[in-house]
């Protein structure tokens, strides 16, 4: 039987390993020097809220492991040779592999200024950040700052609200979600944390971070004199690959590690998926680094099959996002960019009170739709896969909206406005003709 060894435990190397236990006899080593049983690292905010214990939030029970006869090993690995395709880890130990998945996701990105720790100054990625940010939180604690105007930045918020610390978000960019989402989502999102008490300050650059005797005192921000005083300053700019296992290997790496179609790298028998993959040829439209959880798990199931003999190329195909804001759930499925080519038309119907939209975008030539950006409302992603996959015209949509409905309510209040609401379009007026009261 074939060795394989799969080095990272995150929601790729988890997927690959079971994938790879449903369809082969193969021994199975997972390593990782984080936690020794795989987690949902989605869920961890949700743990710094008291919501969740810890155990709760692991992938598998601890017994799954040893019954489906997957080795973990909790060890830092050191170097690879990949000429004798030999994995070394820190306590000396050596394992040979035939074949080696890559899955060492991603770290978050750094200030070019932050050279040295301080204390009160964190990150959000791992069980081990949160573990200090609440070891860091006494009764003395009142002022958080969080920069980043991403999903981990309102989980962070709202947990640190949750906390019942004053709570500020910065953010580069005039609202929240700006760079990800249409403007008038964005504004909903940005209006909404206001409401749940989070104050945001819009176009604002971190340039420093100011402490005495290694504890964080304030903040300066670019083009104001004066100090934003905190007590705790939780960073969340984004990721970066994982790639210096490999820096020192003849495994070729730009930003992330260089993967083929099938996930392979520059060196046989070694592959990489997740965030520390980096696509050579990737889709016009679609970055050559996802750093995504439902990507991860795609390539996780797609390396298992290659790893198993039957080879399949990984295609950046269908895209799709879920986060919550607060109260505003999000989905984004297909293509959603912020800024709307002019090729593009968006159909966008807002609810005249509740914090709840849906925008479709589709092509202005041929009608076909391209991509659902929903708020506050949630829709089936098998349905608007296939609308999309299928290339489905925007009135066919608009006519079967009732088949996305994931909230019981929706069929039954909304449908009915948001057909009236296109139909009031001057460019849809002469279209009524072509619909149908659809029945639910």
């Amino acid at each position: 039987m074939a060795h394989i060894v799969i080095v990272g435990n995150g929601i790729a190397g988890t997927t690959a390993a079971i994938k790879i236990r449903s369809l082969s006899q193969d021994d199975i080593t997972m390593i990782s020097d984080e936690t020794a049983f795989p987690y949902a690292r989605t869920a961890l905010m949700y743990v710094g809220m008291g919501q969740l214990l810890t155990e709760d939030i692991k992938l598998y029970p601890d017994w799954f492991w040893q019954k489906n006869n997957i080795h973990l090993i909790q060890r830092k690995v050191k170097n690879i040779d990949t000429t004798s395709q030999v994995v070394y880890l820190s306590d000396h130990q050596s394992l040979r592999y035939d074949k080696l998945i890559l899955a060492t996701g991603s770290s978050p990105k750094l200030f070019d200024f932050m050279q040295s720790e301080i204390k009160g100054v964190h990150f959000f990625y791992s069980i081990h950040d949160l573990e200090k940010i609440e070891k860091s939180i006494t009764h003395d604690t009142k002022k958080a700052i969080v920069v980043g105007g991403g999903l981990t930045g309102v989980e962070v918020a709202e947990m640190l609200k949750y906390k019942n610390l004053d709570v500020t978000i910065l953010i580069r960019e005039p609202s929240y979600g700006a760079s990800f989402l249409p403007n008038e989502e964005s504004i909903m999102v940005h209006r909404h944390l206001e409401r749940q008490g989070i104050t945001i300050m819009s176009s604002a650059e971190l340039i420093g971070i100011h402490s005495k005797d290694g504890q964080l005192q304030s903040i300066k921000i670019k083009d104001d004199d004066q100090n934003l005083v905190c007590d705790i300053l939780v960073v969340t700019i984004g990721v970066h690959p994982n790639i210096q296992l490999v820096k020192d290997t003849t495994i070729a790496v730009r930003s992330g590690i260089l993967v083929d179609e099938y996930l392979q790298t520059s060196v046989p028998n070694v592959y990489a998926i997740g965030d520390c993959a980096e696509i050579r040829n990737h889709v016009e439209g679609r970055k050559s680094i996802e750093p995504n959880w439902y990507i991860a798990k795609i390539m996780g199931e797609t390396i298992a099959q290659t790893i198993c003999g039957n080879p399949i190329r990984y295609q950046q195909t269908f895209w799709s996002n879920a986060a919550k804001y607060f109260e505003i759930s999000y989905q984004s499925y297909g293509y959603t960019p912020a800024i709307i080519p002019e090729n593009i038309y968006t159909f966008h119907w807002k609810h005249p009170i509740l914090d709840k939209s849906i925008r479709i975008f589709y092509s202005k030539n041929t009608e076909i739709v391209l991509g659902f950006c929903v708020m506050g409302i949630r829709f089936r992603q098998a349905v608007c896969q296939q609308w999309i996959e299928n290339g489905s015209d925007i009135r066919e949509v608009i006519s079967h909206l009732y088949l996305a409905n994931f909230d019981p309510e929706f069929s039954h209040t909304y449908q009915k406005d948001i057909m009236q609401y296109w139909l009031s379009q001057p460019q849809n007026l002469s279209q009524q003709a072509k619909f149908f009261e659809p029945t639910p």
